[in-house]
């Protein structure tokens, strides 16, 4: 993660179109993936992390699961980032093993220290700007793999 230039979460578009624009992304530089599907069906879901995981595989890119921890253990991927509403980072550290990469939404630099009683392997970063699905351009991220 600490080398990872571009940092690319995909949309709620057709599996087909996901995994054909993630191979264009990755073609363009991007190290990691983040698969964020609000609409599919959870089997469907797996399935999607699976055909990213074979892209990304192949590619060396980072694949990292939203929200899911079981799809993101069950398909390969190489870490999960939780929202506030899912398991706590302790938890999914418990689960998911030492090698697995966690990252956590956060609205505020303090929100972000306190995801995890151990330090974040990145430091978090402000977001750079709005989206329809992030209403502060002051929300953080926080990445750990310990």
């Amino acid at each position: 993660m600490g080398t990872a230039r571009l940092y690319v979460i995909t949309p709620d578009h057709e599996p087909d179109a996901v995994v054909e624009l993630v191979g264009a992304v990755i073609r363009g530089g991007a190290d990691v993936i983040q698969l964020r599907h609000k609409t599919l069906a959870r089997g469907e879901l797996l399935r999607l992390a699976e055909a990213l995981r074979s892209v990304t595989h192949e590619a060396r890119v980072l694949l990292i699961v939203n929200d899911h921890l079981d799809i993101a253990i069950a398909s390969g991927a190489d870490g999960v980032h939780l929202g506030p509403d899912d398991l706590s980072v302790e938890s999914a550290r418990r689960v998911g093993g030492p090698s697995m990469i966690l990252g956590a939404s956060a609205w505020t630099p303090a929100a972000a220290r306190s995801t995890s009683s151990a330090p974040p392997a990145c430091v978090p970063s402000p977001q750079l700007s709005r989206s329809r699905f992030s209403p502060s351009a002051a929300s953080t991220r926080a990445m750990s793999r310990s």
